[in-house]
């Protein structure tokens, strides 16, 4: 089921506006285009390794390539599960890739870096994206603007929050209370039938539950996965090892 919002139709006719742009020396790219040439420019790539050097002993999470490609992953899954369209996916993986780019000046403010870093690049290159406007706008908001009313940014939200398996952590972050707890989640499950989002964490027996209910990443996450729930009026569910949560007990 995709159900089109009111921003999503406000999207499409920004995009139908852009067009004008192209006698002004603007170029109109599609998004699997723009995709391929971002993942592959030197800018990007010496960005994201850069970002990985500086990850000092105590960065707890990787926010480096592998981490942005588990994102891009992460949402192009979710959209195709909601029907959504080609270029719409294509334009949603864009803003997954580079939703962290602005972290090579560290964490805090790091999703308005990377909003700018983008809006900076694509104006120095005259590209025009399809959904632009929405593009920019959920790296921006990604961080955990669950009020939003752009799917865009809420399937951002949620991709970015559902990298939390064991290949994430730094060895800080293993050895940090709390967020530790993340090491032992092997894999995650993202199905949507029958109007109902149901994320799955399986993991292994040493996880304690108690102490990663109340870990900051873990309520960001179920408040994304209830952002989007409500979004598209699906029913929100979380399991671990397929038994089904309280979702309210991670508040």
């Amino acid at each position: 089921m995709y159900i089109i919002t009111l921003s999503h139709l406000f999207f499409k006719r920004y995009h139908v506006s852009a067009q004008k742009h192209l006698n002004r020396g603007l170029i109109d790219l599609r998004g699997d285009l723009m995709y391929e040439q971002l993942i592959q420019s030197p800018d990007v790539i010496e960005l994201y390794e850069k970002i990985q050097k500086l990850e000092t002993n105590d960065t707890r999470l990787k926010h480096g390539m592998s981490h942005v490609l588990n994102v891009v992953k992460n949402t192009e899954i979710i959209l195709r599960q909601l029907n959504a369209e080609e270029d719409y996916i294509d334009a949603a993986k864009i803003s997954a890739l580079l939703h962290d780019i602005g972290s090579v000046h560290g964490y805090e403010d790091h999703a308005f870096h990377s909003y700018v870093w983008a809006s900076e690049y694509f104006r120095k290159h005259n590209i025009i994206l399809p959904y632009h406007t929405e593009v920019l706008y959920a790296i921006r908001d990604h961080n955990d603007f669950f009020e939003s009313i752009s799917l865009m940014t809420l399937v951002l939200i949620l991709a970015d929050k559902l990298d939390i398996t064991k290949e994430r952590l730094t060895q800080s972050g293993k050895e940090t209370e709390g967020i530790r707890q993340l090491q032992y989640i092997d894999s995650i499950d993202v199905s949507i039938e029958d109007n109902i989002l149901h994320i799955n964490l399986n993991t292994s027996h040493d996880l304690n539950i108690g102490e990663m209910i109340h870990l900051n990443f873990i309520q960001k996450l179920r408040s994304a996965i209830i952002a989007l729930s409500r979004h598209q009026n699906l029913t929100p569910r979380l399991s671990l090892n397929h038994e089904i949560l309280d979702i309210t007990l991670f508040k």
